[in-house]
């Protein structure tokens, strides 16, 4: 999967490879990883190449194995956990919403 950004400036999407047409064109500071929201540099943001995912970031249990290699992160019945909240989540979008919520400490 090749890695997105977003523009601190002008919140346009760009993959990595346009880039560099994009800082010349922009004049913007820094770029946001669409995956993780970290921010880069210019010169930093050439180091980013692999990030990881949503279900790396919020699945949990059978599911947080080995990622790509047969795993159960996929599958509809698998839960992610709020391990801040202590609380059971049905699934990547309702974790999602429960992380944006003000309910999340």
């Amino acid at each position: 999967k090749m890695v997105s950004f977003s523009c601190d400036l002008c919140q346009d999407v760009i993959k990595k490879p346009k880039l560099p047409t994009h800082f010349q064109r922009c004049h913007t500071s820094s770029v946001s990883c669409v995956d993780c929201t970290a921010s880069f540099s210019p010169t930093a943001v050439l180091a980013h190449s692999a990030c990881f995912t949503e279900t790396q970031k919020y699945w949990t249990g059978e599911s947080r194995g080995a990622f790509g290699e047969g795993s159960a992160a996929g599958k509809a019945n698998d839960q992610a956990r709020c391990h801040v909240c202590e609380l059971q989540l049905n699934g990547a979008v309702h974790a999602l919403q429960h992380y944006e919520s003000k309910k999340h400490k």
